[in-house]
């Protein structure tokens, strides 16, 4: 199901080209806030939600500074997994004359997971890149990949019982410019 989704999302990116010609202007001064989730490729079996909401500001041209907010909700067998986190951003745009505009960055957050009876607070920290494509001067969707990092066990990986301290992520998006 994950492979079939990922084709989806990556024939969708590819056929939009064909409808939009922006180049968006990433200067000083410039808001963005954003919509996002995240396909987990080690993620534990079962049904997951994974939502975000973002807020940056570009404090110069093509660099931008924000936050993020996000949940997490994994449908396990016996118990259920949801995370609460709340991270720092700060990613690096290279901009050029193309609606594609890469970037890189790194998160340092914090994170609370609970699974069953089980609680678990971490600072979190990790690195991140991909490519926004803009539909229009002001609207963008984006696709990155994202390796983070915890101070405590709080990540469920490859179904596995005990969790681990790393998680690999695909993230998916849209970007609005103000």
């Amino acid at each position: 199901m994950k492979k079939v989704l990922l084709v989806a999302v990556l024939a969708c990116l590819l056929a939009v080209p064909a409808f939009a010609q922006a180049v968006p202007t990433l200067s000083t001064g410039t808001r963005e806030i954003g919509l996002g989730g995240t396909i987990d490729l080690e993620g534990e079996s079962g049904l997951t939600y994974d939502f975000s909401v973002l807020y940056g500001v570009f404090i110069q041209d093509a660099l931008e500074v924000g936050g993020t907010l996000g949940y997490d909700f994994v449908e396990g067998d016996p118990d259920n997994t949801t995370t609460l986190s709340l991270e720092g951003l700060v990613d690096y745009h290279f901009l050029g004359d193309t609606a594609f505009v890469p970037y890189v960055g790194g998160r340092l957050g914090w994170s609370k997971t609970e699974t069953g009876d089980v609680d678990s607070d971490a600072i979190t920290y990790g690195a991140r890149g991909g490519i926004k494509y803009f539909i229009s001067d002001t609207v963008g969707i984006e696709a990155g990949i994202q390796y983070m990092m915890a101070t405590e066990d709080i990540y469920y990986n490859d179904s596995v019982t005990e969790p681990e301290d790393t998680n690999l992520t695909i993230e998916f998006g849209i970007r609005v410019l103000f």
